[in-house]
């Protein structure tokens, strides 16, 4: 108990102080067995698993204003077409101009409900 150590444990420099330091060894079998994994595991990544994909195949999207644009999606069934009723031609996020769509007439009932209410 006297000889520097605590616990039963070697101090961190003992082995310096007496000039042995031990090298890491790596044979060359265990860099074969290594490699042999890494590309095992490689080839494992890139294979895709059979039967969980979606199919993914060409579909036609109509725009808001006729025109038609091919594209690729899982929606549907090839050669399917896709009606858009907001698209980036006339949605505001893309136009930078604020329409009011007014869908069932909510926007004239409202206006007439609250026409009274100006500021004044």
């Amino acid at each position: 108990a006297g000889d520097g150590r605590e616990g039963g444990h070697a101090s961190q420099g003992d082995g310096e102080s007496r000039g042995v330091r031990e090298e890491p060894r790596i044979d060359a079998l265990c860099v074969e067995g290594m490699e042999a994994r890494q590309a095992a595991q490689a080839e494992q990544e890139q294979a895709m698993k059979k039967d969980i994909h979606p199919d993914y195949h060409e579909i036609t999207l109509v725009m808001t204003d006729g025109s038609e644009r091919k594209t690729r999606s899982t929606w549907g069934k090839p050669g399917d077409v896709l009606k858009l009723d907001i698209d980036p031609k006339t949605h505001p996020a893309w136009t930078g101009q604020h329409r009011i769509v007014d869908s069932g007439g909510q926007v004239a009932r409202f206006n007439k409900r609250f026409a009274g209410l100006g500021i004044k």
